[in-house]
């Protein structure tokens, strides 16, 4: 249970890495924004996504490299890639992905249940202190990790998305795999 959570929490920490590393290429005025907004998501945004992530996922090290810097050929690509996913926009597929992955965030991978992305945070924080098998600088670091991250969680505007998101959930997780 306990190595599951600890997968879990990595994946979304690497899953929200990389919404933060879109967001500083996507620009100044979108990166300066507070914090990321929810929206009501449709089914063809989910499937958009589906459709792009794994040449998405080939252009990660290009993201890495940037950094913070503006490249205007990796922008540009990844302008053609939300387009081809039926974005208007990088930046719409950015939104769209950071609600699908929220949401993603509170879904149970054994049962496919919901909870508040809150909640789950809170039974892995209780989960990882419980655990005797972590060593004291690796649970140290977790534990505020989870704690960074409930700092940003906010309460889920948009229910509706749970069953969109539940619906395509096995072969969204897939993606990360």
């Amino acid at each position: 249970m306990q190595y599951m959570t600890m997968v879990r929490h990595s994946a979304f920490v690497a899953l929200r890495s990389l919404m933060v590393a879109l967001l500083a290429l996507a620009g100044p005025a979108l990166a300066q924004e507070d914090g990321f907004r929810q929206i009501k998501l449709s089914e063809d945004q989910v499937l958009g996504y589906i459709k792009v992530a794994p040449k998405l996922s080939k252009l990660f090290d290009r993201i890495d490299q940037a950094g913070d810097k503006p490249d205007p050929n990796l922008q540009k690509d990844l302008e053609a890639l939300a387009k081809e996913g039926g974005y208007k926009s990088f930046d719409e597929m950015e939104v769209a992905v950071s609600n699908i992955t929220f949401v993603m965030s509170g879904i149970d991978d054994q049962d496919g249940s919901f909870k508040e992305p809150m909640e789950r945070l809170k039974e892995e924080l209780e989960d990882t202190q419980a655990d005797p098998d972590l060593k004291a600088d690796e649970k140290k670091q977790l534990v505020q990790s989870i704690k960074d991250s409930m700092a940003q969680t906010p309460k889920l505007e948009h229910p509706e998305n749970v069953q969109l998101v539940q619906k395509y959930f096995k072969q969204l997780t897939s993606l990360f795999e």
